[in-house]
């Protein structure tokens, strides 16, 4: 059953769509007597950027992925292995541009 409010939530803009994507992305490694992986958690939360400049987040609409190990999944999806190669390549350059 349904309850009537009398303070509907009234939608601004609605032709403006969320269409931009804010990331979090965690990449943990995972140390196995052989050999090195990393786990991932990533999570994406649509928002829109109003005429006024205001952000507006969805959260309700946030999707999220969680990978066990990237490098063993790379292996069969090459959407993850070129993200992968991106990610460790971009890092690796901020690492030594760092001198870290």
């Amino acid at each position: 059953m349904a309850i009537t409010t009398n303070q509907p939530v009234e939608i601004q803009f609605p032709e403006i769509p969320f269409d931009k994507l804010a990331i979090s992305l965690a990449i943990s490694p995972l140390f196995e007597p052989t050999r090195i992986g990393a786990s991932v958690a990533m999570q994406c939360i649509p928002y829109r950027i109003l005429p006024d400049g205001t952000v507006e987040a969805k959260r309700e609409a946030a999707r999220s992925i969680a990978i066990g190990d990237a490098f063993v999944e790379a292996q069969n999806d090459p959407a993850l292995a070129v993200a992968v190669q991106t990610i460790y390549g971009a890092l690796g350059q901020f690492v030594a541009a760092k001198n870290l």
